[in-house]
């Protein structure tokens, strides 16, 4: 399971601030062209705050994000198109159950 969000995206962004406070993000790979970039994401953090509803769990989610942005003559972004693995950050939060293969 996916999600996928585009401008202005801020909305999303912080309330995912406020829900780990001690996120951390680091670009594995970047690859930019013309006026768009693209990066490969590792974020990191602790659950701390309210997450679409959800508690706080205290436990920690490690997972891989891309997004794709488009900047405007500024170099600032335009339009922002972001990935994340939605089920696996519940997995780790423990919300959601692991599938095994049948």
């Amino acid at each position: 399971m996916t999600s996928t969000t585009t401008q202005p995206g801020a909305e999303s962004f912080s309330s995912y601030r406020a829900a780990f406070p001690n996120l951390r993000m680091e670009p594995e790979h970047v690859l930019a062209s013309g006026d768009m970039a693209v990066a490969r994401v590792r974020a990191t953090g602790t659950h701390r705050g309210e997450l679409m509803g959800m508690p706080a769990t205290g436990r920690s989610v490690d997972v891989q994000l891309i997004d794709i942005m488009r900047f405007d003559q500024d170099g600032l972004v335009a339009e922002q198109w972001g990935v994340v693995d939605t089920l696996a950050v519940m997995q780790q939060l423990g919300v959601a159950g692991v599938r095994t293969p049948a």
